[in-house]
């Protein structure tokens, strides 16, 4: 018997046939109004982005713009190291993390400083600092000592308190010694250009 004599044959399988033909228009239906709610929800997101991107700026808001940005441009300023040269700064971060070093009584403890190797065909940082940090350069320091955990929290600590901003770029832990890879950053002003002597 095929399928279409079935079908008349059989109204219960008509009666079946129908309902999941219903259901699948059904279901479609509900998906297709979904999707236009979503795709309304979308366009009434992107319409009210583009209504604040075409709203003029009033000169106050540009004023207090301005006055948060310097605010925070001091704030930054006040976070750094400073020195007059790039040796004298090297020299200022070994003697600093040495003398915390002995301090936390870190034991086999050596300390590396130098510039940071910069890839020369990346735009530098410096590059894209704002004119009054444009003096700004980083110097990363090594530091190496025998793994005890409660030192570790301690120099950490230490770091964390430090009275200039001190970047913890990397830390392995190892069984037997403890590397940690810093990043200072300074202000280099020669002493002349600051206004003091030679």
């Amino acid at each position: 018997m095929s399928l279409f004599e079935e079908l008349r044959s059989n109204p219960r399988l008509r009666i079946g046939l129908a309902l999941v033909v219903a259901i699948l228009l059904g279901y479609g239906l509900l998906e297709w109004r979904d999707r236009q709610e979503a795709g309304m929800a979308d366009y009434k997101r992107l319409l009210g982005q583009v209504a604040r991107m075409g709203q003029p700026q009033q000169p106050a808001q540009w004023a207090q713009r301005a006055s948060e940005a310097a605010a925070a441009l001091q704030q930054a300023r006040s976070q750094l190291w400073r020195n007059a040269s790039t040796g004298l700064a090297q020299a200022q971060v070994q003697d600093w993390l040495n003398g915390l070093l002995r301090q936390v009584d870190a034991k086999s403890a050596s300390v590396r400083v130098a510039e940071p190797e910069l890839n020369p065909d990346a735009p530098t940082l410096a590059s894209r600092l704002p004119q009054e940090l444009k003096a700004t350069q980083p110097l990363r320091a090594r530091v190496e000592f025998n793994t005890d955990p409660s030192v570790l929290l301690t120099l950490l600590a230490a770091l964390n308190d430090a009275p200039q901003r001190v970047v913890v770029e990397n830390l392995a832990v190892k069984p037997i010694k403890t590397e940690l890879v810093l990043t200072f950053w300074f202000d280099i002003t020669p002493a002349a250009a600051a206004g003091g002597g030679p």
